[in-house]
């Protein structure tokens, strides 16, 4: 609020100078002379008039400047909500895809699905999955780093890329995902229900189109599953990990 007093009051000193100049001129050599009647008046009238006008103006700018600065901030959120599943607050599928295709960049692509999900909703209902899955999309953040994307493809499926890492680099996230997730404590309705995840992991070069290397982590993910899950393989085949496999 002070800022626009003092710049009204400046403009209104200004505009009195000139005023009292053109004054001085105008009457100064007329008879009676510059008399104080008008040395008032040419102070008075803009100080009645420009002050207000000014202040008015000044500070309905600020204000449209505010209004504007608070629609960027809206619309960077509405934009950044429309971009993540509500559940848990990570990117979609479509939002993930465009990040990706956006960068271009060389890294490793990682498919996770939840081991045994549907027993979970059978036996403890659809709101103890739900929990089962903002614990997961928590522990998944946990374990991996700033840079790294990571987003949930739907049902209980989820995806990380990690830009610049080799398959042999992304190996020990890997485990740490897989082992952050068995470590869980979930408890719906009291009872102890242990979550694992089975992971499929895939190197991205850059110029390896994005959907080639999603199908290969895809099918590194289902070698998992079949293989036991609770595991890491890679798109070559080689096995990573295999620790407490679930039945």
């Amino acid at each position: 609020m002070l800022q626009p007093l003092v710049m009204s009051a400046i403009v209104t000193l200004v505009v009195i100078a000139i005023t009292q100049g053109l004054s001085y001129a105008v009457w100064g050599g007329m008879e009676g002379g510059y008399a104080l009647s008008i040395v008032v008046m040419s102070a008075a009238i803009p100080l009645i008039t420009c002050y207000p006008i000014t202040l008015t103006l000044l500070l309905q700018g600020r204000r449209l400047r505010e209004m504007v600065v608070a629609l960027e901030c809206a619309q960077r959120q509405l934009s950044e909500n429309a971009s993540r599943d509500m559940m848990t607050g990570l990117l979609h599928r479509q939002a993930f895809k465009e990040h990706l295709q956006e960068r271009r960049a060389a890294g490793t692509l990682l498919m996770l699905d939840v081991d045994h999900f549907k027993s979970i909703n059978d036996t403890h209902g659809h709101m103890a999955g739900d929990e089962a899955l903002m614990q997961i999309a928590e522990a998944l953040r946990a374990s991996t780093r700033q840079s790294d994307l990571i987003a949930r493809f739907g049902g209980e499926e989820f995806c990380v890329f990690l830009p610049g890492a080799t398959a042999t680099q992304a190996i020990p996230l890997a485990e740490r995902i897989r082992t952050a997730i068995e470590a869980l404590r979930f408890t719906p309705n009291g009872v102890s229900h242990p979550l694992t995840i089975s992971i499929g992991l895939a190197a991205k070069p850059a110029a390896l189109p994005l959907d080639a290397a999603m199908q290969a982590a895809d099918g590194a993910l289902y070698a998992a599953k079949r293989g036991g899950r609770n595991q890491i393989v890679c798109a070559d085949g080689e096995e990573l990990s295999r620790s407490m496999k679930a039945a």
